[in-house]
């Protein structure tokens, strides 16, 4: 009967040990049907099971779980950490229907159906309607049992730190007494038990004593029965007991917790968004790069164009220049021979004027197509701004597929005041 003391101990010193388990998968297999105290009616839901309650089979449940990634009922979570009892409650439905159905069975998950009936617009999910218990599987409401606990807290004062539990002093020694009676009980059927084996040798004529031994050791056996079932109701007493006070202590430490989780949450998504920020920026200045660099090349190549027209067109008009200066140089020298009358004379004069007018027709020629060379250069010039504007929509294309929200250049100050005009 030793184990019995020592097993009910254990079960609510690791009912009320505060959980540092590693935090794992939310899982239906963590939860039981149990009474909802809300409820006028037998209705059952799914509740947490403390680690001290859960069979060997059952995982390491801890009172914060992670949640899946594909789970939508609970979205209004700002981490994936989520209360393991709030899980219970939303997203688990017993898995027993029928008669069956009672308190303290197992549970499962939700169906696709049942998950999208749970789920609400502003992610914090809703409960479905629970099923109710049978009458037959009830012994007794949770509403008594609670009642009772209470009224036996109220007449006796909490113990202080470092001191067992009275609630669970109590059950030990009366475990102790009722073993002393058990062995004594058992000491006694041993000693009749013999007897009866002395009397079975002895004859006849000690039949009645012998059967007399036996009837004692069935009511020491019977004793024995009654005194171990005695010991189991004071075990299940002290766990349950032991869980209440561990969910009193869980509801005073998990709001600290859960400010923490939520802190750390904050601050790592506050130095991701940050890092990709920095990370974008640099994106958005290669796609920038990228986007200038083919009209910034076309851009340099029509300089060049032109550059080449003024360098032509400078080069033609010096000429002309040229020419016509040495026209006019011809042209003088034409008239000096005209003042002479004899006929030498009058031919050199002539052939000086016509190659002095052959000059200006060149030189005029030449400078009209400096000047038509000078005009295309101006014009080129004129596209140089267009190819700015390209280049800055260019870059502006390349930026917005990596970052979508960049602000679109501003529109050429020329056309904004063309639109103010009209």
């Amino acid at each position: 009967m030793k184990w019995l003391v020592l097993l009910a101990l254990g079960l609510g010193d690791k009912a009320l040990g505060r959980s540092v388990a590693k935090t794992t998968a939310c899982s239906c297999d963590c939860c039981e049907t149990s009474i909802r105290r809300e409820a006028d009616t037998d209705a059952l839901h799914c509740s947490y099971v403390q680690p001290g309650m859960m069979t060997a089979a059952a995982p390491t449940c801890a009172g914060l779980c992670a949640k899946s990634s594909e789970d939508h009922v609970l979205d209004a979570a700002e981490s994936n950490l989520i209360d393991t009892e709030r899980f219970c409650f939303l997203e688990c439905a017993p898995k027993t229907v029928g008669y069956k159905l009672k308190a303290g069975e197992l549970c499962r998950s939700l169906s696709d159906g049942e998950k999208q009936a749970a789920h609400q617009a502003d992610g914090n999910g809703r409960a479905l309607d629970a099923p109710k218990a049978q009458p037959k599987f009830l012994a007794k409401k949770p509403e008594k049992h609670i009642a009772k606990l209470t009224a036996q807290r109220a007449g006796s004062a909490p113990p202080s730190p470092g001191e067992p539990w009275s609630s669970i002093e109590k059950p030990a020694h009366e475990v102790d007494k009722l073993e002393k009676e058990v062995e004594k009980a058992a000491d006694k059927a041993a000693k009749k038990a013999k007897s009866v084996q002395d009397a079975a040798y002895l004859g006849a004529a000690d039949v009645a004593k012998a059967s007399r031994a036996a009837d004692d050791a069935r009511l020491a056996a019977r004793f024995a029965s009654n005194a171990e079932a005695a010991v189991h109701q004071i075990l299940l007493n002290a766990q349950k007991q032991a869980k209440t006070e561990a969910m009193s202590i869980l509801r005073e430490e998990l709001p600290p917790l859960r400010e923490a989780a939520r802190a750390a949450a904050i601050a790592a998504a506050g130095a991701k968004v940050e890092k990709a920020q920095l990370e974008g920026n640099l994106q958005a200045a290669a796609a920038a790069e990228k986007g200038l660099a083919p009209w910034t090349k076309a851009m340099a190549d029509t300089v060049k164009i032109k550059n080449e027209y003024v360098a032509r067109a400078n080069k033609l008009a010096a000429g002309s220049v040229t020419a016509e200066q040495q026209a006019k140089s011809l042209e003088t020298e034409a008239r000096q021979w005209d003042e002479y009358k004899d006929p030498v004379s009058k031919y050199k004069a002539k052939k000086l004027r016509s190659k002095a007018e052959a000059l200006m027709g060149a030189a005029t020629a030449g400078d009209t197509q400096a000047q038509e060379w000078f005009k295309t250069a101006r014009y080129i010039d004129s596209t140089l701004p267009g190819y700015t504007r390209q280049a800055e929509q260019g870059a502006y294309h390349e930026m917005a597929m990596v970052v979508p929200d960049v602000q679109a250049p501003l529109p050429p100050l020329v056309l904004t005041q063309e639109k103010l005009r009209h």
